[in-house]
């Protein structure tokens, strides 16, 4: 009857001790990420947007790759009626590294003229700049959803979504099914897709600011618990086409009224590591060429990471504490990927069983 008591005992202030933990970072973390407010609603669902996209994508699919002509076109969407409204857009290039492999097809920057049009009653209300859409990049007619180059769309996306339920910041999606047409009606391509969260607009949800482009006068000072957050997350997804400094992949945000960026985000994930498949263009692939066996032991990284000298004693119990509040996450982050529409998980499962084991073997051995 004593042992068993005392194994109760040892179990409950285990799981104390690990709440408690969690507790601790979710309020050390506040400080940082303020409790975010409800996205726009393009952000809000999780259902797919059926949309249709009309312009002159005989001249739109043939612009230079770095080409900053914006193609007038309209953008139709299905009311719950069967009726369906049509908002005048523009449409760019987007993605400097994927023009380079993409054929038939490109990645779509749309923007919207938010001080001529009333975006109120339609699903984009609250669109703060122009948004970009993830495409297919490659292929015209009805691409299936099981075509390589839709499945390397859904793995990006179920990245943005893991990240998100590992518990740290990151850019909200919204898949949609779009058919693009010519101006005379004529189909040119039908595929899934996913809307990325304009970055000014993750912002707001977090009451901070988005600092659009990184100026001399803007200091990157991070708190010692955001610098841990996006280093986790970074290594979570094999992502290592990052700046700190903020000049590629990393938002940079700053409290209004202040000139030091607090907090930074990683994004844009096509080329990670957790993503890109063998399969998916061999040019791609060859540009990123990560494996999970060169990759390293994550929790032999954790332990070097706030090893040495120099690594205070706060700093290493911030970081201890993070990784708790990632551990955590496990499940979350495990129902991201069974609920996937990817087919092929095996890679995106095979990094979250070693990210994780890895730090967990590591945290209890402290």
């Amino acid at each position: 009857m004593g042992s068993t008591i005392r194994s109760l005992f040892t179990l409950i202030c285990g799981i104390l001790l690990v709440t408690s933990k969690v507790l601790a970072v979710e309020s050390l973390l506040a400080g940082v990420y303020p409790e975010a407010k409800s996205p726009i609603p393009l952000f809000a669902e999780d259902s797919t947007l059926r949309l249709e996209l009309v312009a002159d994508f005989n001249v739109f699919l043939k612009l230079p790759k770095s080409s900053p002509t914006k193609v007038p076109a309209k953008l139709i969407y299905f009311t719950d009626t069967n009726g369906q409204q049509a908002i005048d857009v523009k449409l760019s290039l987007r993605g400097e590294s994927k023009q380079t492999f993409c054929q038939n097809f490109r990645p779509i920057r749309i923007y919207f003229d938010i001080q001529k049009t009333d975006l109120t009653l339609t699903p984009f209300k609250g669109i703060s700049e122009d948004v970009k859409l993830a495409t297919h990049c490659q292929g015209t007619g009805v691409i299936k959803d099981t075509d390589v180059n839709v499945q390397q769309i859904l793995r990006e996306q179920t990245a943005y979504k893991m990240l998100e339920a590992l518990g740290f910041m990151t850019l909200k999606t919204r898949s949609v099914r779009i058919t693009y047409k010519n101006l005379d009606g004529g189909v040119v391509a039908e595929a899934l897709a996913f809307f990325l969260e304009p970055k000014s607009n993750m912002a707001k949800r977090y009451g901070l600011k988005h600092i659009k482009k990184v100026k001399a006068d803007i200091i990157y000072a991070p708190v010692p618990e955001n610098n841990i957050a996006f280093k986790l997350s970074t290594r979570f997804l094999m992502h290592t086409d990052v700046d700190s400094g903020g000049e590629h992949n990393t938002i940079l945000l700053v409290r209004e009224g202040e000139s030091k960026a607090v907090t930074m985000v990683p994004y844009d994930f096509d080329l990670t590591g957790m993503v890109i498949d063998s399969k998916y263009m061999g040019t791609a692939h060859a540009y990123k060429q990560w494996s999970l066996q060169n990759w390293g032991d994550d929790g032999e990284w954790l332990k070097k990471s706030i090893s040495g000298e120099f690594i205070s004693e706060e700093y290493r119990n911030q970081t201890y504490t993070v990784a708790t509040y990632a551990l955590s996450h496990k499940e979350a982050v495990q129902q991201v990927i069974d609920n996937s529409p990817v087919l092929d998980k095996s890679l995106m499962q095979e990094r979250v069983n070693t990210f994780f084991s890895g730090i967990e073997r590591t945290l209890s051995e402290k």
